[in-house]
């Protein structure tokens, strides 16, 4: 990471500050993310700075990183009171449900750009396109909830840290349960509401060793997977009665 934060900062000394239009220069610290038996998590750092041309290098300028998952169809059910109990309904399928997303920006997204742009590049988690036709608003919002609280959708909502107007920094949190798969981290950068930059980046999270090979088994030869997983299962529990059971004593 180092290393990485060294090299940005030399190129950002070449470039220094005078290409013809405003510009972008990204890196994050970590391209692949192992995940293993061991795995509590992981921490991500997004850095960057603005380049533009000379003489106006104090503009203001806003920047927006998203750092989101793949895109998938999600069932989302909702408890119903039936006679007495509480059941889940059959509930709906939303669509485009990034099994991820997490969000810096330097201020508010409604004080960087108007609500058009915003939804056109789907920034900010009421601008996602969950695409079903008449679902009511509260299988969305019961998602966005469940999302939240699993620690996999994350929005700052305080500024993020930029330096002089023209360095930035982010740093995003990779939970436990992270689903593996190809990840995106978009970069936006804004000027009285348009955006005139933008730089796209991909982390790669994906389990690795023993974990990995018990994924593809499932995936790849599930129904040898479960006739594994019932042989594991009856030699365990054949395996704790023999350790359980009461000796007999002789003489």
């Amino acid at each position: 990471m180092i290393r990485r934060i060294i090299i940005a900062m030399l190129l950002l000394g070449l470039f220094g500050f005078r290409a013809e239009a405003q510009d972008i220069v990204t890196d994050i610290s970590q391209y692949e993310i192992e995940l293993r038996h061991t795995f509590t998590g992981q921490e991500l750092l997004l850095f960057g700075a603005v380049r533009g041309e000379a003489g106006v290098v104090d503009a203001r300028y806003d920047v927006v990183i998203v750092v989101s998952g793949e895109e998938r169809a999600q069932k989302v059910r909702k408890k119903e009171r039936f006679y007495g109990f509480w059941i889940n309904n059959d509930g709906i399928d939303l669509e485009n449900v990034p099994e991820y997303y997490a969000r810096a920006s330097t201020r508010p997204l409604p004080e960087i750009a108007d609500e058009a742009l915003l939804r056109k590049l789907k920034l900010g988690l009421d601008n996602q396109d969950f695409a079903t036709a008449g679902v009511a608003e509260d299988y969305i919002e019961g998602l966005k909830r469940i999302k939240k609280q699993e620690g996999l959708y994350a929005i700052r909502t305080e500024e993020m840290p930029v330096k002089s107007d023209i360095l930035f920094r982010a740093d995003f949190f990779f939970p436990a349960n992270v689903p593996s798969g190809a990840y995106t981290a978009t970069v936006y950068l804004f000027q009285g509401g348009q955006l005139i930059g933008r730089t796209d980046q991909t982390i790669q999270i994906d389990k690795v060793g023993f974990e990995r090979a018990v994924y593809n088994l499932a995936t790849e030869h599930p129904r040898l997977y479960g006739i594994m997983a019932v042989i594991i299962a009856l030699l365990a529990g054949w395996l704790a009665g023999f350790l359980t059971r009461p000796r007999s004593k002789l003489g």
